[in-house]
């Protein structure tokens, strides 16, 4: 079971903006996490798991 964590996609967009990024760019970011999903720690274990094979 993977854990829910409450990311702040507002917040990382501003973060985003004031370092220099476009609101277009910052949006893009964010949309491909979304898309891509993170990984979760049992995702990564899962990798290093079958990486040691």
């Amino acid at each position: 079971m993977a854990a829910t964590i409450a990311f702040d996609t507002h917040r990382f967009v501003k973060r985003l903006t004031e370092s220099g990024f476009t609101e277009k760019q910052a949006e893009e970011h964010v949309a491909l996490l979304n898309a891509n999903h993170l990984a979760t720690n049992v995702d990564r274990q899962r990798s290093r798991g079958r990486l040691r094979r």
